[in-house]
């Protein structure tokens, strides 16, 4: 490129501005640098152009505009501030759903035991052996959906989700997930007063979502369809 007077340097930086399936912004640099030419003019200038494309639509954006787009928060950083705490029919219907497969999950896991140690045992020992894996594959359930998408099938139907408490849109971790699959367990022991108790709470939390600091929300009908199942946040 030339300019009357004089010959300068430009910096072209293209960066291709993608929208993926998660709402996740890719940015893809391409970096051309044009050497001034030799010989005759003064004055020699150094300048460069951001072309930015959003899907189809294409428009040259000033750097301004661009360092201002780079440090906002990224789309996948939300808030759930603004989505109801999940209500006691609707957490009861989902918790049927789940059932479902749980049942189905048990009676794989008892087959594979019985097939291995086989078919004769006493009580006392299916409680030692087997109880405790049918509990820990229930759990394993649970973890596995609440920290990668925090949402059972069940819990899919019923646009229900387990969120961080924070409410930053963070993953539900192991240890959360632990202490809220315990204290579900005793909140439906206890004749499920611990479920009940969301009818009290000010921000309509069962014991199990308070005490490990985890939430259970309502969707709205779009967002829930963006969530994708089994996928970590």
């Amino acid at each position: 490129m030339r300019q009357k007077g004089g010959d300068y340097s430009v910096l072209c930086v293209s960066l291709k501005w993608l929208v993926d399936a998660q709402n996740s912004i890719v940015i893809i640099p391409a970096l051309q640098y044009e050497t001034p030419c030799l010989g005759g003019g003064t004055g020699r200038r150094a300048g460069f152009k951001i072309r930015f494309w959003k899907q189809s639509e294409s428009s040259i954006l000033s750097l301004g505009t661009i360092l201002k787009i780079l440090m906002t928060d990224s789309p996948t950083s939300f808030s759930y501030v603004d989505y109801p705490s999940a209500g006691l029919l609707r957490r009861f219907a989902s918790m049927v759903y789940d059932a479902l497969i749980v049942f189905a999950l048990w009676f794989l896991i008892a087959l594979v035991f019985l097939g291995i140690t086989g078919a004769e045992h006493s009580s006392k020992d299916l409680q030692r052996t087997l109880f405790p894996l049918l509990l820990a594959g229930t759990f394993l359930f649970y973890y596995w959906f609440w920290s990668h998408g925090g949402q059972t099938l069940g819990m899919r139907a019923w646009r229900l989700q387990v969120v961080d408490g924070n409410l930053d849109g963070r993953p539900v971790n192991m240890a959360q997930s632990l202490s809220r699959f315990l204290m579900a367990i005793l909140s439906l022991g206890c004749f499920g007063l611990g479920y009940f108790w969301l009818l009290i709470s000010p921000s309509g939390d069962t014991w199990h979502d308070s005490l490990s600091n985890t939430r259970t929300l309502v969707l709205p009908k779009d967002i829930n369809k963006k969530v994708v199942p089994a996928k970590r946040h």
